[in-house]
């Protein structure tokens, strides 16, 4: 039986271009990861499509160069392909379809 249930609070973090990285959730159709992000890397995906909830904090994301400034409860949506990364302090919950991987990480800088 799958585990329904993840504690969250007990993956242990781990360095990733976006910031500390928590691995919530890998599977064939979605990745779910919770990033501590200071000054992201600026990158690209080609085939994923992200997600980026803020849940706490605030700052900005850069799509293609256009900054957007975002809070805590904020949305982002960045289709493959578009460059993007985000400064600030925030803590963001990060959902990826297809799942997200290194082969699929481009750093553009």
């Amino acid at each position: 039986m799958k585990n329904f249930l993840i504690k969250t609070e007990k993956i242990r973090q781990r360095e990733g271009h976006c910031g500390k990285v928590r691995d919530v959730l890998d599977d064939e159709r979605i990745s779910i990861d919770i990033v501590d992000i200071e000054e992201a890397e600026e990158h690209y995906h080609n085939n994923s499509k992200e997600y980026y909830y803020i849940l706490e904090g605030k700052g900005s994301v850069y799509l293609d160069g256009n900054k957007i400034d975002v809070e805590a409860s904020d949305l982002v949506v960045i289709p493959p392909r578009v460059r993007h990364k985000a400064v600030g302090r925030m803590k963001v919950l990060i959902i990826a379809a297809p799942p997200l991987s290194t082969s699929d990480s481009i750093i553009t800088k």
